[in-house]
């Protein structure tokens, strides 16, 4: 399904504008999924920066985060936008991310560095910073640039026939130096057997969140809540206790989910018996115009039913002509 952006669409477009102001009082922001919804939400802002933005991350969870940094160069601003998958986000969620990262690039446009991140150890304020000085374009300042120590009491001579390499000339760089260095390093392979420290820590950290995330591969999706209840735990919640935690998280969030579904059917519901009451209200309404055109029609009837039994008066007979006396008729004969 494709990212929701209108729904809080405002807000979001606020605590952008907000950020890529110069003036701005936030200069961060992270932006998450509203429950299991698509629809993209603020979850977190801040004006410490990025070192405090980088701690705000949930590793239950996919956001996204844009960032105004300085420059280390132009001392001007520059913009970072991170692609945060926790380890303990869903495989959907996931899934989806793919094609959700295109569409936030192109809603909140205007990055220089690009950050895709799922560890804490992705997360390293140094890295990134030195990133958006390699984005600049130009890592040379004439104000910046200092004089080399080997050449600044040294007279500049005549380059010519006679000019002799300094590093050469000391045998810090001869054949046999860099002979008797390799020879050294014939017992394995150059790098294999240095590891640094930090590193070789986050790997062994890495093995146990992906033993852990393996086991817990088939619970649900983890609420907002786990955020602000790890993180501000994670160092004094034994590992063993770590199960009853996600458990627990769990009941809340489908606690929280049954509540919604509740009230969404009462809600339904009540939609429902409205537009019910609606109808019969209006059914109602129809069957007394029904009736009283009824009644109306029943009072005309009688009157025109008298007219029609009023009988035409029949027209009087013409009179007959009276009989002749006899002795009338007699004397006309004569």
């Amino acid at each position: 399904m494709s990212l929701d952006l209108r729904t809080h669409g405002d807000a979001l477009k606020k605590a952008y504008d907000e950020v890529c102001n110069p003036e701005g009082t936030n200069n961060w922001v992270i932006f998450g999924y509203e429950g299991k919804t698509n629809a993209l939400k603020v979850a977190e802002q801040g004006e410490d920066g990025l070192e405090e933005m980088l701690g705000e991350f949930n590793e239950g969870a996919v956001q996204y985060a844009f960032c105004r940094v300085t420059d280390p160069n132009t001392n001007g601003n520059k913009f970072v936008l991170i692609n945060w998958q926790g380890e303990g986000a869903p495989t959907t969620r996931k899934g989806q991310c793919a094609q959700h990262t295109r569409d936030v690039a192109k809603t909140f446009h205007g990055a220089h560095v690009t950050i895709n991140a799922r560890t804490e150890v992705d997360l390293d304020a140094a890295a990134i910073l030195k990133q958006v000085e390699k984005s600049s374009g130009a890592n040379y300042s004439v104000h910046k640039e200092k004089a080399r120590p080997e050449f600044a009491a040294d007279p500049q001579g005549a380059v010519g026939t006679t000019y002799k390499n300094e590093f050469k000339s000391r045998g810090t760089a001869s054949a046999d130096a860099r002979s008797q260095f390799w020879d050294q390093q014939k017992s394995g392979p150059v790098g294999t057997t240095y590891k640094n420290e930090f590193q070789q820590k986050a790997t062994e950290v890495k093995s146990e969140r992906s033993q852990f995330w393996q086991e817990n591969q088939a619970k649900e999706e983890v609420g907002t809540t786990y955020k602000n209840d790890f993180q501000a735990n994670k160092d004094k919640i034994d590992p063993s206790t770590r199960s009853e935690f996600w458990q627990k998280q769990e009941e809340e969030e489908r606690e929280r989910q049954a509540a919604l579904e509740a009230q969404q059917a009462e809600e339904q519901q009540q939609v429902e018996e409205a537009r019910r009451a609606a109808e019969a209200e209006s059914q109602q309404r129809l069957a007394e115009m029904e009736r009283q055109r009824a009644e109306e029609i029943a009072a005309a009837q009688p009157e025109e039913k008298e007219e029609e039994a009023a009988p035409e008066p029949e027209p009087e007979p013409e009179a007959e002509p009276e009989a002749e006396p006899e002795y009338q008729q007699q004397q006309q004969q004569e």
